[in-house]
């Protein structure tokens, strides 16, 4: 789908500033594709920078449990889920 920009009130790094101070995670992701086309990156290249990023990022990893917080397993079913 083709979008016109019609305001071109910032440039491609104060778009990025601006991308950088809002705390909506869509609107900070539309401003950064339209400083991408601004600067002339054409819509595979900015595909292809996407999916490269997301192949650098980390897994997520479950949140340790807090300090306080009892085990639910009785120790003779522990050392059924310990690595060997």
């Amino acid at each position: 789908m083709a979008v016109a920009i019609t305001q071109l009130d910032l440039s491609a790094p104060e778009l990025r500033e601006a991308a950088a101070r809002t705390q909506d995670a869509k609107a900070a992701r539309r401003m950064l594709a339209i400083a991408l086309v601004l600067e002339g990156w054409s819509c595979c290249a900015r595909a292809w920078a996407r999916a490269r990023r997301d192949r650098r990022r980390p897994p997520l990893a479950a949140p340790a449990a807090p300090a306080s917080a009892r085990p639910r397993l009785a120790p003779a079913q522990l050392h059924l889920f310990l690595p060997k």
